[in-house]
């Protein structure tokens, strides 16, 4: 009891820290500002990814600042995501578009509320900005330029090269981050339906024979369509974990699922739920997967 009162407080001193923000800046900035973490979190990630496969060839930057900049509003750029005053301005609904996970294990006694309290605290809280300064943050740094050097600096600190380290620049990234970008894309057409998913086999010569009337091509690859295939990854991945609790993999007594509490003796029930959802999902998946190709397949025997 004692331990759910002071969760219960936690949350809400937390609440009260944002409505303090709110009522500086106005909700719409702080809304903002906490949608665009995850992005700039994924951003930063990419940007460091790309310099840990510099190493063997002894490249490196002086200050990754810029870089991470770039590569959040490349990344948002090409995810439909609006640049407002240099910024990606993140929606709730981009934000839970790649995630829709219904499996809770590690806070479900957290004393931080998740984004989506939070943005809808915010709403209810309505405050206008007033005197808005759209200028970045580090602007309030006397030399922020020096400050991130000796960041990036430090972050690189503990990496051993084989030979005396090169400074890349800028353009070189952004050159590099483009065209690996533009090798690898889909046509905008698709909505992004094939990034993260691989067609799964099917007869051919059904399908080509098949008598179905031939839809447009933008019924296979809309919003609703391309979120299926974040619906089943988010599945697979619930899947998986629930087959981690099943074997005692995980330190739980409890775990939330589709905002229900459950005992972990309930695990596999709940996993095979899940996987009953999941082969419906891949079901429909795969005739649309068909129904796609019978669309290109007529197309290009005319």
């Amino acid at each position: 009891i004692e331990k759910l009162n002071y969760l219960g407080l936690s949350r809400e001193m937390e609440f009260h820290a944002d409505a303090i923000g709110a009522n500086i800046v106005g909700s719409e900035a702080m809304i903002s500002s906490i949608l665009r973490m995850d992005l700039s979190a994924q951003s930063y990630d990419k940007v460091l990814h790309y310099y840990e496969g510099k190493i063997k060839d002894s490249i490196t930057t002086e200050n990754l600042f810029p870089q991470h900049s770039f590569a959040m509003n490349y990344v948002a750029e090409n995810s439909n995501i609006e640049i407002a005053n240099n910024f990606p301005k993140v929606t709730l609904e981009h934000s839970e578009r790649f995630n829709k996970s219904k499996l809770t294990i590690e806070n479900q006694w957290s004393s931080h509320p998740s984004d989506t309290d939070r943005v809808n605290a915010f709403l209810a809280l309505g405050i206008p900005a007033i005197n808005t300064n759209i200028s970045p943050a580090n602007s309030l740094f006397k030399n922020i330029h020096g400050t991130q050097s000796r960041i990036s600096k430090k972050l690189f600190s503990n990496i051993k090269y084989e030979n005396v380290p090169v400074i890349e620049n800028l353009d070189i990234f952004i050159e590099s981050i483009t065209e690996e970008y533009e090798e690898n894309k889909f046509p905008k057409i698709f909505n992004n339906y094939y990034d993260n998913h691989n067609i799964e086999p099917f007869d051919l010569n059904k399908a080509m024979e098949s008598k179905n009337p031939i839809q447009r091509p933008d019924s296979f690859f809309n919003n609703k369509k391309t979120e299926l295939i974040y619906l089943k990854n988010s599945m697979l991945n619930d899947s998986q974990t629930l087959k981690a609790i099943t074997e005692n993999n995980y330190d739980l007594k409890t775990f939330d699922y589709d905002g229900k509490k459950y005992k972990t003796k309930n695990a596999s029930e709940i996993n095979n739920i899940v996987e009953k959802e999941i082969e419906a999902n891949k079901n429909i998946i795969q005739s649309n997967d068909i129904e796609a190709f019978r669309y290109f397949y007529h197309g290009a025997s005319k």
